[in-house]
């Protein structure tokens, strides 16, 4: 971006601020005020106030929005390109603000997010990567998704996968939770889990005793157990956790220290393990 460019970016936020006097000093700029000043000249054009928006040079010389408007029309109409660099900077700059503010968070919930003892851990548990998954067993892109983050851990020795059960479809969701939290109490999280991806259909408090059942479970201890406050004091520490992480949707997966959200496929998985653990290194 040229100077010339660059002052008139700096006058439309001037303009738009309502601010009074902004600086700026150069070659290009004493050229432009040349001009500028013919044109007021040429109109007999009051000087402009301390009020009114403008940009004072080095040289005592003043540049008013009366003056330098048909300039600034002329320039854009022949450099658009200089609104599409200016919106791309301005876009940068706020995805780097919001990754910032991400990271922020992140090191801030660390031990809420990837080491909380209530939420169920697969894969290896002194893994060197963890991969954080928010997911609702009633959503068919977290069923798409599930054998991959499965095939994960049995591909990679090393990687830690934790769970975060985030029912957000309906009360059938929220009791597909809370069963497979009672599950995990009796330490077949991993075999209610798969059987509950794979199940279609509402999840009924009958569904998921017959769930459990073919799993393995003891089904009047799984019943008893998904009234524990405890295991609804998880969901709702889940629910506060994706809130503050931005995420809003399921599936939502951290990786490292990266958001990803949406569904993803196996080899995506195991690319963005693999930088986390670069990354680390």
């Amino acid at each position: 971006m040229t100077r010339f460019a660059g002052l008139i970016i700096c006058f439309m936020l001037a303009l738009a601020a309502g601010y009074g006097v902004m600086h700026y000093s150069g070659a290009t700029s004493r050229a432009l005020v040349s001009s500028a000043q013919a044109q007021s000249a040429g109109s007999n054009q009051a000087a402009p106030t301390q009020s009114s928006p403008a940009i004072t040079l080095p040289g005592g010389q003043v540049l008013n929005a009366e003056a330098l408007g048909p300039i600034i029309e002329q320039y854009l109409l022949d450099h658009p390109e200089v609104i599409v660099k200016a919106v791309g900077r301005l876009q940068q700059k706020q995805a780097a603000a919001k990754d910032a503010d991400f990271q922020t968070t992140i090191a801030s919930q660390q031990q809420q997010l990837f080491n909380s003892l209530s939420s169920p851990v697969l894969g290896n548990p002194k893994g060197d990567v963890t991969m954080v998954e928010f997911f609702d067993y009633k959503c068919p892109y977290c069923k798409r998704v599930a054998d991959d983050v499965i095939k994960l851990i049995e591909d990679d020795p090393n990687v830690r996968v934790v769970f975060k059960e985030f029912p957000i479809l309906g009360p059938d969701s929220q009791v597909a939770a809370l069963a497979a939290l009672a599950a995990n109490k009796q330490g077949r999280y991993s075999a209610f889990h798969k059987a509950a991806m794979k199940h279609r259909g509402a999840f009924t408090k009958d569904v998921v005793v017959q769930i459990g059942k073919d799993v393995g479970l003891d089904t009047d201890k799984l019943q008893s157990d998904m009234t524990d406050p405890a295991l609804m004091a998880e969901i709702e520490a889940n629910r506060a956790m994706a809130d503050k992480l931005g995420i809003d949707g399921t599936p939502g997966f951290i990786i490292g220290t990266q958001k990803v959200p949406g569904a993803i496929t196996l080899d995506d998985m195991k690319q963005l393990v693999s930088k986390a653990r670069d990354q680390k290194s």
